[in-house]
């Protein structure tokens, strides 16, 4: 599941088992909260299973691997090879559950434009682009049931973790996925768009976004901080 086995599924596949000898584990190491159910704020399909812990990723993704090189002290060497799983597998999804945390319970009601409900995430089909697009932080307004018809949103989000700078792209990415819910049947039209990164932003996306009302750029300093 650390590697990326989000479906029982595809649990049952990586360990030679079959699907339904898995119900009971499964649902045991959630009830404990070792596992965490991440169900799709909008469409009704099954929910992902993550780890709830970032050690437990970190040990099975960093650690286990490299064992012989930790237990030999080259630790650098080892750490320098793990880069991209850390960032992708481990740093990645820790940033994504922050921002998620942050538009739930710390951001001001100013910035977002008014009161939300639940939050958490989708995924959007671009039919015309061939592609889906993952939508790490999803907020519904205040009163809005998950996975109803024509839900009204709040917020959209992309949370990256990253070295590099946000940019651009990303805000015209988030408009058009808020362009494909609004022509679902979702009332998304005056959702706010929000850039999380990890490493700032780039200074055409800080000038693109100077006379928009409907865009927030969040880092670091402002995660800590609130608003």
């Amino acid at each position: 599941m650390a590697a990326g086995a989000t479906t029982p599924a595809k649990v049952a596949a990586a360990i030679g088992r079959d699907q339904r000898s898995l119900h009971h584990p499964l649902d045991v190491l959630t009830t404990s909260g070792l596992l965490i159910k991440d169900e799709d704020l909008l469409l009704q399909r099954r929910p992902v299973l993550r780890l709830a812990d970032p050690v437990v990723r970190l040990h099975q993704l960093v650690t286990v691997p490299r064992r012989a090189a930790f237990e030999e002290r080259k630790a650098e060497p080892a750490w320098r090879a793990a880069g991209h799983t850390g960032s992708s597998h481990i740093l990645g999804p820790v940033f994504e559950q922050l921002a998620r945390e942050w538009t739930a319970r710390y951001v001001s009601e100013r910035t977002l434009g008014g009161p939300i409900g639940e939050v958490g995430s989708t995924v959007v089909n671009d039919p015309a682009g061939r592609a889906q697009h993952e939508l790490d932080v999803v907020a519904l307004e205040e009163g809005e049931r998950r996975q109803a018809r024509n839900p009204a949103v709040r917020v959209l989000g992309e949370a990256k973790a990253s070295d590099r700078v946000r940019t651009l792209a990303d805000l015209e990415r988030l408009d058009r996925v808020r362009g494909l819910l609004v022509a679902r049947g979702v009332r998304a039209a005056r959702a706010k768009l929000l850039v999380f990164g990890r490493s700032g932003f780039d200074r055409n996306l800080t000038e693109a976004i100077a006379g928009r009302s409907d865009v927030e750029l969040v880092d670091l300093a402002r995660l800590w901080e609130g608003e």
